[in-house]
């Protein structure tokens, strides 16, 4: 592939997949496309827990890609769940980087 700007932003895309840590269990978090986060804003329009339940059961997976939560636990993710797990992956997938404990 050329080195144009596109590649470039490709490139980092797929460069900002990272691993967290969430209650001893390692999940992979990826940036979110604007087609991803525009799909799941026009699902949820009025709804940001249900909004970021979505994004969490998108997003978050296990090192070979499988997904981590099914649709049918958006509700739960919403409802019954300390959204404070999930700032690590918001960040991430926001597109920044963030530091694990590995790290400190």
């Amino acid at each position: 592939m050329s080195d144009t700007l596109l590649a470039r932003l490709r490139a980092d895309f797929a460069a900002k997949r990272q691993k967290i840590n969430i209650l001893g269990l390692d999940v992979f978090v990826s940036p979110l496309s604007i087609a991803e986060n525009t799909k799941v804003m026009a699902m949820y329009p009025e709804n940001s827990a249900m909004r970021q339940a979505a994004f969490i059961v998108l997003k978050c997976t296990d090192e070979a890609g499988k997904p981590v939560f099914a649709d049918d636990d958006r509700e739960v993710l919403a409802q019954s769940v300390a959204g404070s797990h999930f700032d690590k992956a918001f960040k991430i997938m926001n597109g920044e980087t963030v530091e694990t404990q590995a790290e400190k």
